[in-house]
């Protein structure tokens, strides 16, 4: 049977700091995510210490001396051009293995705020650059022998080799000599170091999280999400056109990976609950939407407003499904067999449906029908009168029965 039902979930394991490992084999491809087919951001060989800060069976996030060779967006950077090193501007500033923002360049994460990067290609839109040792990527834990010896010095050796040299030619300015007395008082520099501060340890948004790092720590995507979340629901009730479409999708496929890899029944619990506000909001948004395409002169000649009607149908499938994009869908599966469909089974949850199908034919998700399940697969184009894409289902997920 080609859906995989994932009954048991993968062994988990985090920890709050890290623990030295080595290479154990010749050579060790690490990944941008805990995909063999994903793509390979660095090649350790035998003996080379490795931090890590995470482990998820049969996969363990690493972090390798000098940090990894990876793309950003240019234009999210500003240069310095006295140090030939290019400075983030935001919090939020992802790290991607490819030129690129397609589905096989999944970010690793994102950029330390201010963080200076090493350019090592500059092309038109994008930047290669040596990211901070912070940044982690994914090694199949066969690979490495982990151990509870100081690596220390090893790591900085290997760091050393690893040194990179920016690209950009370096403007080098006179030295001046300073007369005068300083401008600034001797608090403002303390002062100023005080901001820079605070701006570092700033609280990170729900944009940070990757499935990744919910899948090791859910509970601190809880911390960010829930809030925010609370926040939207609070505005749209007030007034409606404060629905963001962009928010709504990214903390349902959020919320997802929280129910797809977790078998924590208070996540359970809590992702339930999310999204159920997220299906009462949409359903307000959408009423409050029907009402004014109800009340206007086109209505009122047969006719409906088109940018109503754009807003309504977005609403109503918001989630982004980019063709050969994946993704995780929660809902119900039903079993809609109309005349010569060629999908009958849709998953359903709110106002939001999707065709689904499965790779070994349509029609073998009968014994699933009316269950609630977590699905993962690929959006793929379709001739279906509305347009809508299908979700190719690769594996399914019975979702546990909320009285547990």
């Amino acid at each position: 049977m080609l859906i995989s039902i994932l009954l048991n979930l993968c062994a988990l394991q985090s920890s709050g700091d890290f623990r030295y490992a080595t290479v154990s084999v010749d050579s060790a491809d690490i990944h941008a995510f805990y995909d063999a087919k994903s793509v390979v951001v660095y090649t350790a060989t035998k003996d080379m210490p490795l931090k890590v800060v995470a482990d998820m069976y049969p996969w363990s996030k690493v972090q390798i001396p000098g940090g990894y060779d990876l793309w950003v967006y240019k234009s999210l950077t500003t240069l310095d051009e006295f140090t030939g090193l290019f400075h983030v501007n935001g919090s939020r500033t992802r790290s991607r293995p490819l030129p690129s923002t397609a589905s096989n360049s999944y970010p690793l994460g994102v950029f330390p705020l201010a963080a200076e990067l090493i350019p090592l290609v500059v092309e038109e839109e994008w930047i290669k650059v040596r990211a901070p040792e912070s940044i982690s990527a994914w090694v199949l834990s066969s690979a490495i022998t982990k151990t509870d010896k100081d690596l220390s010095s090893a790591w900085s050796g290997y760091s050393a080799e690893r040194a990179a040299v920016s690209v950009i030619e370096v403007i080098v300015e006179e030295t001046v000599t300073e007369t005068s007395e300083p401008q600034n008082p001797s608090g403002a520099d303390s002062e100023l170091t005080s901001v820079f501060a605070v701006a570092e340890t700033a609280p990170p948004l729900i944009s940070d999280f990757d499935e990744a790092a919910i899948a090791v720590t859910p509970q601190d995507f809880f911390k960010v999400a829930m809030p925010a979340l609370e926040q939207l629901a609070d505005a749209v009730a007030k007034d409606y056109q404060a629905y963001d479409f962009e928010f709504v999708s990214l903390i349902e496929t959020q919320l997802g990976y929280v129910l797809w890899h977790t078998s924590d029944v208070e996540h359970i619990a809590s992702s339930r609950a999310a999204l159920a506000k997220l299906d009462g909001m949409r359903s307000y948004y959408i009423s409050r939407i029907a009402s004014q395409l109800i009340d206007t002169p086109l209505a009122q000649q047969g006719k409906l407003n088109p940018k109503l009607r754009a807003l309504r149908d977005r609403a109503m499938f918001s989630r982004d499904t980019s063709i050969d994009s994946t993704g995780i869908i929660v809902g119900w599966i039903e079993f809609k067999p109309r005349a010569q469909a060629t999908y009958p089974f849709e998953i359903v949850r709110g106002k939001s449906n999707y065709l689904v199908q499965s790779f070994d034919s349509h029609y073998k998700l009968r014994d699933f029908a009316n269950r609630q399940v977590i699905v993962r697969g690929t959006w793929r184009e379709t001739n279906a009168a509305d347009h809508k894409p299908v979700f190719a289902i690769s594996e399914l997920r019975i979702m546990p029965s909320a009285n547990n």
